[in-house]
């Protein structure tokens, strides 16, 4: 693991030394603005940052018992092989979250990014296998949602994925927990939402409608954190929709 930690330590540093050309490379195909582009890609680098540190910190545990002479461990294995499944809003940060923390404790990568975030994906792949981890470690892969759905059930027919991550819709994620639950697999599933904001009679008006303009229209509204919602209190609801316009 300490080992694994320093190929993260260089992802970071190659993510950190073509922050520009990722980004425009985000902005070009997602048409995310440069500066959100900017803040994604450094996501990635921060993502590496933390986990550095895990590479010497993935202790096992030595347990008591109740038998003489007898000392019990635990240890971490590496779960196998992960398949991770990704959106375009965020076409390099989300996948950056769920591949360096499976690289870092010893597993290998299956992922299929957004069809539409395509160069994106290369782009990703290229610092990280520039990085120095073996061939065949972290693998992409370009399909469609059914295309997908199918090489992953029969993936986990056949044994041959261990752990899942997707982040997405709730109507696809809901069909993906229940294919994982069928082989007794518990997926990681980050997935949309409908995010409201209260806003309460004692309330910051202008900082109100700042947070407001910027979580529902921030990176075009397409997050799962994107505002949809406001509640606002009958005594400042004119103020609140006033300086919203």
């Amino acid at each position: 693991a300490p080992v694994r930690g320093q190929v993260i330590a260089n992802i970071g540093r190659l993510v950190e030394a073509n922050k520009e050309g990722l980004a425009r490379v985000v902005t070009r195909e997602v048409g995310k603005p440069f500066a959100e582009s900017l803040g994604e890609v450094q996501e990635i680098a921060d993502t590496c940052a933390f986990f550095i540190g895990e590479g010497r910190r993935l202790y096992g545990q030595t347990v008591p018992s109740e038998m003489p002479d007898k000392q019990l461990f635990t240890f971490r294995d590496p779960v196998g092989v992960v398949t991770v499944i990704t959106a375009g809003n965020f076409p390099v940060a989300v996948p950056s979250w769920y591949i360096v923390p499976a690289l870092l404790c010893g597993n290998t990568v299956v992922w299929k990014p957004a069809p539409y975030a395509a160069a994106c994906a290369q782009a990703f792949y290229e610092v990280f296998a520039h990085a120095g981890l073996p061939e065949g470690v972290l693998n992409v892969v370009y399909a469609d949602g059914p295309e997908t759905y199918e090489g992953l059930s029969r993936a986990l027919s056949e044994g041959l994925v261990d752990k899942v991550g997707f982040t997405g819709s709730t109507d696809v994620g809901s069909r993906i927990g229940e294919l994982c639950g069928r082989h007794l697999q518990t997926p990681c599933l980050e997935l949309g939402g409908k995010n409201p904001m209260v806003v309460t009679a004692a309330a910051d008006i202008d900082l109100a409608v700042e947070g407001a303009l910027f979580s529902g229209f921030g990176t075009a509204g397409q997050r799962c954190t994107s505002l949809g919602t406001a509640i606002v209190h009958e005594s400042v609801h004119d103020e609140f929709v006033r300086r919203l316009d």
